[in-house]
């Protein structure tokens, strides 16, 4: 079978008016090819063939899982970049989102195939593609993907393929999930320290006792599995421990983002059964979303703040905003419509998060070092609000809609245009143009995600134009450091001369000084004129000093010693 991994100029790129951010969104799409991977089928090691437009594969290789870490995968995929060099779950969403738009539709159905494969074959969608990810997973977004490229191409052999690992894979959310007589909750199995992380996670348990470490391991891995590793979000808000990676209690928090998605994963599930003329999986899937769409609001809703939130064990709720809250809009529960969505957008306002000038950040905790907190702005985390609200009914919410827009696609045109056409996995809210940082290790490039929202918000907005002042920041920072250069090369160039000269007169002086000094001395020794000890610069060392003692008419020099202070 083969794959495609690139296409040399995608339609939609074509309707972008900018000059520049047409070329930049070329450039995107050449990382594609970059970013591309294959499973060998004999060994289990990956390919990296960037000067191959395609990859052959064949399906019926034998599998050699106990060898390496690394999980076979049938068709060629993309990776998020850096040192994710393998699939990972909920990446593969915007990333497949992004290749759709580039006309890449085998490499994304393959991709999409590759996660149906991993459910057939363990029960879920692991983490990552590696197999120490296997007992846990990321945010469910496979049936997302299946619509978008259902609703992209109609192809119906498709959806039949698709649909039992879909289902498959609701159940094992829905039974393994949850806390019981609350709801949806990130709880991976386990009760050791993450293996791709081992040296941090014991790092972290040095802090609690013996006793609670096979907890805070669980915790830990369950903040993976959320996608939000780490963030004050899973954290305590109050007590000496406040913000301590050591008081993770990601399992015992009902999260809003996971019911979101578990209730648009119903939603979706319905018009999909519908589309293949299941009218019994249809109706269950239905009766599901209405269900949870009912309790989603009386329980993730506060009216007071008008914001939606997590909602832990002791029934309160987190005491702050987080980015995960807009996870309602774009997966849309809850039965608040327009009106309540202005009211969180009134909310947003007051938070002043729509006002940075690289991004809505992942949180308010400007005193973390985790991050999914601020100072950090996550390309998922704009997709949402972008994706809720570009086409509402309301003329306000559609402008936040491409203000988010455009204050994404300028921090990170102007972070590709300033650091060599690099795109990064987070940025730096608070300065457009920035990469993020924080967290267990250091901010990664690529990237698979970023480039994927980027490109679909290009296409939504095909008519936005950079401001001048935004594209012209880029430049001012590179004319600074370009004078910053230059004047370092002046300085030089004018010092040098100007060291050599000085160096010339203390030596000429200095000759003529000396010379002077012997010949009074030479005098003295032919007893011509008396003469005092000269006068030196500096009369407190003595120096034993050598010079010829002139014989008359004697050409032979006779050395005699002299003394004097200097």
């Amino acid at each position: 079978m083969l794959r495609q991994l690139s296409v040399s100029r995608p339609n939609f790129i074509e309707r972008i008016k900018d000059e520049k951010l047409k070329e930049w969104a070329l450039d995107i799409n050449s990382i594609w090819r970059q970013l591309g991977r294959q499973v060998d089928p004999i060994h289990d090691i990956l390919w990296t063939q960037p000067s191959l437009p395609l990859l052959q594969v064949s399906p019926a290789v034998p599998e050699n899982a106990d060898r390496h870490s690394l999980i076979f995968l049938p068709n060629p995929f993309i990776v998020p970049g850096g040192r994710f060099r393998e699939t990972y779950y909920w990446d593969t969403y915007w990333m497949v989102e992004g290749l759709l738009l580039c006309g890449m539709n085998d490499t994304a159905r393959g991709m999409i195939e590759n996660l149906a494969y991993l459910v057939h074959k363990y029960g879920l969608v692991p983490n990552g593609g590696r197999q120490y990810y296997t007992r846990r997973s990321q945010p469910p977004l496979l049936t997302q993907m299946v619509e978008l490229f259902y609703n992209r191409t109609e192809n119906t052999t498709f959806l039949h393929n698709l649909l039992p690992a879909l289902v498959t894979e609701y159940n094992f959310w829905v039974n393994n999930r949850s806390i019981p007589f609350f709801g949806p909750a990130y709880t991976a199995p386990t009760d050791t320290p993450r293996p791709e992380a081992y040296r941090e996670d014991l790092a972290v348990a040095e802090r609690v006792t013996s006793d609670n470490r096979p907890a805070l391991y669980k915790n830990l891995a369950s903040g993976a599995e959320s996608g939000w590793d780490f963030s004050t979000r899973w954290l305590a808000h109050s007590g000496p421990d406040t913000g301590q990676l050591s008081s993770i209690s990601t399992s015992t928090i009902v999260a809003v983002d996971l019911s979101a998605i578990l209730c648009s994963n119903e939603a979706a599930l319905a018009r999909l059964f519908t589309a293949v003329g299941n009218r019994s999986g249809a109706s269950y899937f239905i009766n599901r979303t209405i269900e949870r769409s009912s309790s989603f609001d009386g329980m993730f809703w506060n009216e007071t703040l008008s914001l939606w939130r997590d909602l832990r064990l002791n029934l309160s709720l987190n005491g702050s905003f987080y980015g995960s809250s807009i996870s309602a809009l774009v997966w849309r529960c809850g039965q608040g419509g327009v009106e309540r969505d202005e009211k969180f957008l009134s909310t947003l306002e007051s938070l002043g998060v729509l006002e940075y000038p690289g991004g809505i950040p992942a949180s308010v905790w400007s005193n973390s070092t985790q991050q999914w907190d601020y100072p950090n702005a996550w390309a998922p985390i704009q997709w949402m609000l972008v994706e809720a609200w570009h086409d509402s009914p309301s003329k306000q919410l559609r402008a936040v809609a491409e203000k988010v827009a455009r204050t994404w696609l300028t921090t990170t045109y102007l972070a590709w245009e300033r650091f060599n056409h690099t795109m990064f996995e987070k940025y730096n809210c608070t300065e457009a143009g920035e990469p993020g940082g924080g967290g267990q290790y250091n901010t990664q490039t690529g990237f698979g995600w970023t480039n994927g929202v980027a490109l679909k918000f290009l296409s939504l907005y095909p008519d936005m134009v950079i401001s001048p002042s935004s594209s012209s920041d880029g430049a001012k920072r590179n004319l600074g450091w370009v004078s910053v250069i230059v004047f370092m090369v002046v300085s030089v160039a004018v010092s040098i001369p100007c060291l050599v000269w000085c160096r010339w007169l203390y030596v000429t002086g200095r000759d003529r000084y000396w010379g002077r000094v012997r010949n009074e001395h030479l005098i003295a020794a032919q007893g011509g004129i008396s003469h005092s000890r000269p006068h030196s610069p500096n009369p407190t060392y003595t120096n034993r000093y050598t010079v010829a003692d002139i014989n008359g008419s004697s050409d032979i020099y006779n050395e005699t010693l002299l003394e004097f202070d200097v």
